[in-house]
């Protein structure tokens, strides 16, 4: 409500991406461009896993 959420997240610029599951636990952080090459090898082999977690 004050504003400070980012900065309690360790946001320090844009973009930045997170990755957060089901419960609301952040379970990946990516600062910098998102291409196809971060997505791929970085951000959905976690998607994956924590989809099929969640559909468990």
């Amino acid at each position: 409500s004050d504003g400070m959420l980012g900065l309690d997240l360790g946001v320090y610029g844009a973009p930045e991406t997170f990755l957060i599951d089901g419960k609301g636990i952040i379970r990946y952080r990516h600062a910098g461009d998102l291409n196809d090459r971060v997505w791929e090898s970085e951000i959905r082999p976690l998607w994956d896993k924590y989809s099929k977690e969640a559909g468990q």
